[in-house]
């Protein structure tokens, strides 16, 4: 599951680079 969450975030990141959602 945490390499769901990793790979989410990293697609949020690359749209959103500030995201508060991914700043883990």
């Amino acid at each position: 599951m945490f390499g769901v969450i990793s790979y989410l975030c990293t697609l949020c990141r690359s749209i959103h680079t500030e995201s508060l959602i991914c700043i883990v």
